[in-house]
């Protein structure tokens, strides 16, 4: 089972023991890893990347951790002639992740914003040929007590996650200097500098896919959606630049990337996103890929509350952010997720999976896996 386990992951056991030894042992006299065990059921991969939780066993009692996560990204061709931008992009972001927590990861958690501790990192990356090799072995929070994970958020998931952000977003508010030259100048994974625009003259098309599902999708203002968007994309860009105030943001803050607690405290994983960004584009991510679709659905109410909430506790910190402001720019970050949306998600979304997802529109729990 354990090598099989290991052929099936791609990794390399003596390389993994290696690098976890290094990581975690400082001196070989006082103990070592005597077996590891990789966890078939946590893995994630990723285009150039593999991520696994790894089980622990050491010579003798220690106060070492018992398991750990494991995340390696290795390119050894050239690829920066034939690849798109969002490849690239996305080759990129293992780097800025590893930059993250070389850079900025330890300072965060000195204010008591909860993410993994980093043990060891491995960062080669060639801008100029994006050849990489990268390797990240990092905290598993689980034992800490950040075990619980939900697929679809309620009410009370949204809740715990606004003061969490408001206190990150409260650290570098307009004041993003030090921090530019460790992160993405832009955040966030549908940034149009990293998500080009598709071709949107598909839109009236997919529309009448979904006529019977909903009759107002054949209405003349949202088939006109397509060209609308595709007409303000420029401006809508420029505004995500020049609007104010920016600050650190996850960039891709999702049910995937946060665990909770027993007592509900909050802690957040995966860094490829992050950067320079408006606090709101975390809050309207949060709400659009995570929120339960019985609960957000044609609700502005509910969002301008937790807009509302979202300044209450950027108060708390001293910071003044007017809701009004707070509103505009949550419109703005709406309408630049909307490029990705209409560009590209509803190309391969049939009413088939929708209906599938109503039905399955249910909490879900299940171990932290980073």
């Amino acid at each position: 089972r354990h090598s099989e386990t290991i052929q099936m992951a791609a990794f390399n056991a003596e390389a993994i023991l290696k690098d976890v030894s290094q990581a975690l042992i400082a001196d070989a006299s006082e103990t070592r890893i005597t077996k590891i065990q990789l966890i078939e059921e946590s893995m994630t991969r990723g285009r150039h990347s593999e991520t696994i939780r790894i089980k622990l066993e050491y010579g003798k009692d220690c106060h070492l951790p018992r398991s750990i996560f494991y995340k390696t990204t290795s390119i050894k061709e050239n690829i920066i002639d034939q690849s798109s931008a969002l490849n690239k992009s996305e080759t990129e972001s293992y780097h800025k992740e590893a930059l993250f927590y070389k850079h900025i990861a330890t300072n965060l958690s000195k204010t008591g914003i909860r993410i993994p501790t980093v043990f060891d990192l491995r960062d080669h990356f060639d801008e100029k040929t994006f050849k990489t090799d990268i390797m990240l072995v990092l905290e598993d929070l689980a034992l800490a007590g950040f075990h619980q994970r939900f697929i679809h958020f309620e009410k009370r998931d949204v809740d715990a996650c606004i003061p969490f952000l408001a206190k990150m977003h409260s650290l570098h508010w307009n004041k993003t200097q030090s921090i530019e030259p460790y992160t993405w100048k832009k955040g966030s994974y549908w940034d149009i500098g990293k998500r080009p625009l598709r071709d949107l003259s598909e839109w009236p098309h997919i529309c009448e896919r979904f006529a019977h599902e909903s009759s107002d999708m054949l209405q003349a203002n949202i088939k006109a959606l397509g060209s609308r968007l595709t007409k303000a994309t420029p401006w809508i860009a420029e505004q995500m630049r020049e609007m104010s105030p920016q600050t650190l943001i996850h960039g891709d803050f999702k049910s995937g990337n946060v665990l909770f607690d027993d007592s509900r405290q909050v802690a957040m994983i995966d860094f490829q996103w992050t950067g320079i960004g408006l606090g709101v584009e975390d809050v309207m991510y949060l709400l659009t890929a995570t929120f339960s679709l019985h609960l957000g659905e044609n609700d502005y109410a509910l969002e301008r509350s937790i807009l509302k909430m979202y300044c209450d506790e950027l108060a708390k910190f001293g910071i003044s952010y007017d809701a009004r402001d707070a509103l505009k720019c949550f419109k703005i970050s709406v309408l630049d997720f909307s490029r990705v949306v209409f560009g590209e998600f509803y190309r391969g979304i049939t009413p088939q999976i929708i209906r599938g997802h109503r039905k399955g529109n249910c909490r879900a729990e299940r171990h932290s896996t980073h």
